[in-house]
């Protein structure tokens, strides 16, 4: 069954492929996760394996089994093609393609404690802030992600 956010986010997925399939042009997703996080959010406590906002690899919403990153690494409609660490807060980057649509979805994964940055950053893509310009080596293509998405999450 899938959780309230991967529904939404399979919504969104299910209209920009739609569009991009009718299209040449990437369509970027660009996706924020706050890691969910005992210690720093005040949320209602999670097993600690699974609520340490430090460790994206076993978080709730990052790494565990319903998590953004396993979500679609385990899905037959996407293709993991890069994960890497780029600059503090984001512990974590994961870039996705389509199989059958020119669609990347890119999901950063933001260390717990910075819960108000990874807010703050979606809101500054959302309200078309500067573009993030992400060079892939495979498919030799670059991609704007940030406000220059075309779907923010």
């Amino acid at each position: 069954m899938k959780t309230f956010t991967q529904a939404i986010v399979a919504g969104l997925l299910l209209m920009i492929t739609a569009n991009a399939a009718a299209q040449n042009v990437p369509r970027v997703i660009h996706v924020f996760v706050a890691l969910a996080d005992n210690k720093h959010q005040g949320i209602v406590p999670v097993p600690a394996a699974i609520g340490n906002g430090d460790d994206p690899g076993r978080n709730l919403y990052w790494g565990a089994g319903g998590g953004v990153k396993t979500f679609f690494a385990k899905s037959k409609e996407w293709e993991l093609i890069w994960t890497g660490k780029p600059l503090p807060p984001i512990l974590e980057r994961c870039i996705f393609k389509h199989r059958t649509a020119n669609v990347y979805l890119v999901a950063d994964a933001y260390q717990g404690a910075q819960i108000q940055q990874a807010i703050a950053s979606f809101l500054d893509a959302a309200s078309g802030g500067p573009p993030l310009r992400i060079r892939l080596m495979s498919p030799n293509l670059s991609i704007n992600a940030g406000g220059s998405s075309d779907v923010v999450v």
